[in-house]
This record gives C-alpha cells, sequence and structure tokens, in this order.
C-alpha cells in the first residue's frame, strides 16, 4: 500500500490524478488489460478497511454459515417489502462451493440479495466501493468524527497486466461488478464490491481485506491511500455539490434532501 499525504483539496485531486494515470500506463503496455480503479473514502483516516461482518458480534463466519443466515433472513424481508429474491438452498449453495478452486473465477450465488441486505444494515462480508473518486470523497467528507483530524480515500486495482494469480491458503480479494438487481443506491453510488476469502482445510471463510495488503504481490491488489485534513471539508463538499455530488443524489431520500438543504443553508453561506 502506498501512502499519500495530502494538505489540500486541489493537491487531493493531484493525488487522484497521478493514481489514474499510473492505471492508464498499465493499459498501454502488451497483456491483460488492467482491472479498473474502485474507491472508498472512509471519514477517519485510522480506520481499517473492515467490512461490517468484521465488525459484526460473530465475525469469523465460513461461507456455508453466513449463508444460512441470509437464507434465514429471506421469508421475514420478502413478508415485509412485497419483494421476491430467488437463492438456491444450502445444499446446492455447498455444492457450488465445492466445485470452485479460487472464488473469485465463478458466479457468487445470492449477489444481488446480498447487496440489498447491506444497504439495509445486515452485517455484510461485502466491502463497498464507488467508480468515482469524487463520489468517495464525498463519504470521506461529509460525516467528519469527532477528534478526527484525517480522513482516507482508498484507491484499489485488483491486477495489473498479468492477470491475477493464487497461492492456496493465502487470503483472496475478488471484486464483484455491478451489475446486479437490488437496492437503487447500488446506481446512484456507482457501488461495486469486494469480498475477501480464505480457504481452511475443507472449508472457506470470510478473511480480512488488511491481510492481503499486507504482503507484498506484483502486479495485483493496488492499493494506494490518501490522507487529508478534514479540515478541508467545506471546500470539498462545495465543489462535489456543484457538480450535483451530495446527500440527495447519492441517498435520495426526503433525510438526504434536508442535509443538502441544511449544508447549502448553513456551511456554504
Amino acid at each position: 500500500m502506498e501512502i499519500i499525504s495530502v494538505k489540500k483539496w486541489e493537491t487531493l485531486k493531484k493525488a487522484l490524478l497521478s493514481v489514474s494515470s499510473h492505471r492508464d500506463k498499465l493499459a498501454d503496455a502488451p497483456g491483460f488489460t488492467p482491472s479498473n480503479l474502485l474507491y472508498r473514502g472512509l471519514s477517519n483516516a485510522e480506520w481499517n478497511l473492515d467490512t461490517t461482518l468484521e465488525r459484526a458480534p460473530t465475525s469469523s463466519l465460513s461461507l456455508n454459515s453466513y449463508y444460512s443466515k441470509v437464507l434465514a433472513s429471506r421469508p421475514q424481508v420478502e413478508a415485509f417489502s412485497d419483494k421476491r429474491w430467488e437463492l438456491i438452498n444450502l445444499n446446492k449453495y455447498r455444492e457450488w462451493l465445492a466445485t470452485i478452486d479460487d472464488i473469485w473465477l465463478s458466479g457468487f450465488p445470492g449477489y444481488e440479495y446480498m447487496i440489498y441486505l447491506r444497504h439495509h444494515g445486515f452485517p455484510s462480508p461485502l466491502l463497498d466501493w464507488t467508480r468515482s473518486p469524487y463520489i468517495a470523497a464525498f463519504f470521506a467528507f461529509s460525516t467528519p468524527q469527532q477528534k478526527t483530524k484525517n480522513v482516507a480515500l482508498y484507491c484499489y486495482m485488483e491486477y495489473g497486466v498479468s492477470g491475477k494469480s493464487h497461492r492456496g491458503g493465502d487470503s483472496l480479494i475478488t471484486t464483484i461488478g455491478p451489475y446486479a438487481r437490488s437496492h437503487r443506491r447500488h446506481f446512484l453510488q456507482q457501488c461495486e464490491y469486494t469480498i475477501c476469502t480464505k480457504k481452511e482445510d475443507d472449508d472457506m471463510f470470510y478473511s480480512n481485506h488488511e491481510h492481503v495488503f499486507d504482503k507484498e504481490k506484483q502486479e495485483q491488489d493496488y492499493l494506494w491511500k490518501i490522507v487529508a485534513p478534514s479540515s478541508i471539508a467545506p471546500e470539498v463538499l462545495t465543489e462535489l455539490d456543484s457538480m450535483n455530488i451530495n446527500a440527495l443524489s447519492l441517498y435520495g431520500s426526503e433525510d438526504a434532501l434536508i442535509e443538502t438543504i441544511s449544508f447549502r443553508e448553513f456551511v456554504q453561506k
């Protein structure tokens, strides 16, 4: 992981451009096309790249165990939401899991429903990213934490021009793309997700993303962390609002409307 410290919004934008240029140079080289950049904004630079599942009371779960909880939630969710979700049963899920060597090479059952659950607060192994660095900047600066001096903007690229390799027993990050029928915020926020998994004996467990970034790996799992002072938030959010990146455009709710109006009346003015 490369850490870049900046003091100003203009410098932060230049850092984002530098990261993007790095990817573009790789794209010009012969071989595989590198993966797209993904971005994640955190309002406290000291926070790790943890999923909501890792912050839940039962954080260490196998994929089988977690999927059983997903299945258990469906009848109640469908009853209250009037939505229907097509999910395979646990036996078929286990059969699918037994047929794959590396999870990133195959489809991911229940993905759309898991996105829906995550957006409504269900502990999730999905780590959310956005394809827009400016949307990530909004999330970093819009919810200031008390006594926090710096925010962080992460930039992630899954693989370079040599594709991706994996050694059994290591934690593996897999990017799961944007094409899913799910919560409308998934599209408003240009979301994509990653999962991190690790095979232990004959079972597959969700793992921590940081375990991957702690190791030196060539041509894959690139990560940049841009650290900036939270004090520049008014300038950043004002420019983002002029680009129509604000709470209203990203959440589309009545609460978000009031939040956006409040910012314009009390901060911009």
